[in-house]
C-alpha cells in the first residue's frame, strides 16, 4: 500500500488507486491519514464529518463509512475478519501503516539526508533533494485545503518543501550551476517576495552569471518590499551580500568546494564561578548582543573552503547565544532572523559546523514555538553534524535541547536517556550544566517551551 498526500490524497493498493465510495468516506480517510498510527476518537471523527452538530445516526453512519474504507484498503480480506489496516481501537479508529508507505515521510527522510550532505557533498545533496522534491504532485492535501484538521500538516509540509527547495538551490550554487538556476530563482522570488534566503541566492546567482547590476536591483526590490509592506530592513546577511557585490569581492566568485577541514578538537569552555546570578546573566545578554554582528562578520570573512578556526567556532556559539537571548525575551522574530542568517551562511560555506549551528538555532525556535516534532528533526540532524565537525560542547548542547524536544513530544523514555547522555558529555568536558553559554541559551529556550 502507498499513501500519497503530497498533492491530492491518493491511496494505491497493489498498484491500483482506491476509489472512494463517497465524499464523506474520503474525508474520513483523510482524517485518519493525517494521524496515521494514532487512535482518532469517534467524537473527533464526528466533528470532522459533520461539524459541531452531528446527526443522531452519526455512529451508525461512521461504521458504514469505515466498512466501505476497509473494503477498499484490504480487498482480499475475508468477510467478517477483523481489519489489519483500518482497525478499531477505543475510543475510535486507527490507520495502521508503515511510515515509509507515506510519501510525506519519504520526502522528509530524503530532505533530511540531502541537508546532511549539503555541507560536504553538494553533488549528492542536489541529487537527493531533487528526488525528494519529485515526490510532490501539487500542494499538500490539495483537495482538503480548507479543512481545519489539515491546516497544521499542510503548513508544516509546505515549509519543509520550501526548505528543501532552498537547500537544493544552495547545492546547485555550490556546484557552479548559477546560470542554470537564475530563471527558476527569478520566478520564485517574484512569487515569494518575503523569503530573504531565496533573494540572497538570486543575488549570488545573478552576480556569478556576470549580471552585477541585476543582482543589485534584486536587492533593492527586496528592500523596498520589506520596508514598504512590513516596515523592516533586510537581514544583515543579505545587506552584507549587497555590499560584497558592490565591492566585487573575490570570495563571491564560484570555486570548487573541498571537504571541510575541521580542527581535531574544540577546547571545552571554562565555567565562570558566578554564572546563574542575575547580574551575570544580564552581562552575558549584553555581551551577546554586542557580539552578534561581530560574529556574523567573522564568519562572512572566513575561508569558505578551509577549516573554521577557534574564533569562527566562538562566533557560531555567539550566534546561537543571541538566538537564545531573543527567545528568552519572547522575541521570536529576532530569533527567526538569526536562523535565516545562519542558513544563508550555510549556503556559501563548506562547513558542517555552520550547517549544524543553523539547525540548532532552528530547532530551538521550533521548540519555543510549540513544534516539538519539527524541533526533534532539526536537533537530531544538528547533533550529528556537530559530531562531524568535532565540536563536542556544541553537540552536547544540541542533545540537551533534543531531550527537551522529545519530552515535549511525549517521548519521556527517550528524553530521559538523551538527557543523561548530554549530562555525561558535559561532565567529560568539565562544563557545569547550568553555566556559561549553555545556561544563557538553553534556559531561555526552556522558559519559552
Amino acid at each position: 500500500m502507498e499513501i500519497r498526500v503530497l498533492g491530492p490524497l491518493e491511496i494505491v493498493v497493489d498498484g491500483r488507486p482506491v476509489e472512494f465510495p463517497s465524499a464523506k468516506a474520503r474525508l474520513l480517510l483523510a482524517a485518519l491519514v493525517v494521524r496515521a498510527n494514532e487512535v482518532v476518537s469517534a467524537d473527533r471523527l464526528f466533528e470532522v464529518l459533520w461539524g459541531a452538530q452531528p446527526p443522531e445516526s452519526a455512529a451508525n453512519t461512521l461504521q458504514t463509512y469505515v466498512a466501505h474504507l476497509r473494503t477498499g484498503l484490504e480487498p482480499d480480506r475475508a468477510r467478517r475478519k477483523a481489519g489489519q489496516v483500518l482497525v478499531t481501537r477505543q475510543p475510535g479508529y486507527m490507520l495502521v501503516i508503515e511510515p515509509g508507505a507515506i510519501d510525506a515521510v519519504r520526502f522528509e527522510r530524503l530532505a533530511e539526508q540531502g541537508r546532511r550532505e549539503l555541507a560536504t557533498a553538494p553533488a549528492d545533496a542536489a541529487r537527493t533533494l531533487r528526488a525528494a522534491l519529485a515526490l510532490w504532485r501539487g500542494e499538500a492535501l490539495s483537495d482538503f485545503t480548507y479543512e481545519p484538521f489539515t491546516q497544521a500538516d499542510i503548513s508544516r509540509l509546505t515549509e519543509l518543501r520550501f526548505a528543501a527547495l532552498e537547500d537544493r538551490i544552495g547545492a546547485d550554487l555550490s556546484l557552479g550551476e548559477h546560470h542554470a538556476v537564475v530563471g527558476e530563482l527569478a520566478q520564485l522570488v517574484s512569487e515569494h517576495p518575503f523569503r530573504e534566503r531565496l533573494a540572497g541566492q538570486f543575488m549570488v546567482a545573478l552576480y556569478r552569471d556576470g549580471r552585477q547590476a541585476d543582482a543589485l536591483r534584486a536587492y533593492r526590490r527586496l528592500r523596498d518590499t520589506l520596508v514598504e509592506q512590513l516596515g523592516i530592513e533586510p537581514n544583515p546577511t543579505v545587506a552584507r551580500l549587497e555590499q560584497a557585490i558592490l565591492e566585487q569581492r573575490p570570495d563571491l566568485d564560484w570555486s570548487p568546494l573541498e571537504a571541510a577541514r575541521i580542527p581535531a578538537a574544540v577546547p571545552a569552555r571554562p565555567a565562570p564561578g558566578v554564572s546563574g546570578e542575575q547580574a551575570a546573566a544580564r552581562g552575558r545578554a549584553a555581551a551577546a548582543e554586542r557580539r552578534w554582528q561581530d560574529a556574523l562578520e567573522c564568519l562572512s570573512a572566513a575561508d569558505r573552503d578551509g577549516a573554521l578556526c577557534g574564533d569562527d567556532l566562538d562566533a557560531l556559539a555567539d550566534a546561537l547565544l543571541w538566538t537564545g537571548i531573543a527567545l528568552g525575551g519572547d522575541d521570536l522574530a529576532t530569533a527567526r532572523s538569526a536562523v535565516s542568517e545562519l542558513a544563508g551562511l550555510a549556503d556559501v560555506f563548506a562547513s558542517p559546523a555552520i550547517r549544524a549551528a543553523a539547525d540548532t538555532a532552528q530547532g530551538a525556535v521550533l521548540l519555543a514555538d510549540g513544534d516539538a516534532a519539527g524541533a526533534v528533526e532539526c536537533l537530531s540532524r544538528s547533533a550529528d553534524l556537530w559530531r562531524d565537525a568535532n565540536a563536542p560542547y556544541e553537540r552536547a548542547r544540541a542533545r540537551m535541547l533534543l531531550a527537551r524536544a522529545l519530552h515535549a513530544r511525549g517521548e519521556r523514555s527517550r528524553a530521559q536517556g538523551g538527557l543523561q547522555a548530554a549530562r555525561s558529555a558535559f561532565e567529560s568536558l568539565g562544563a557545569g550544566l547550568d553555566l556559561g553559554r549553555l545556561a544563557a541559551f538553553d534556559t531561555a529556550v526552556a522558559d519559552r517551551g
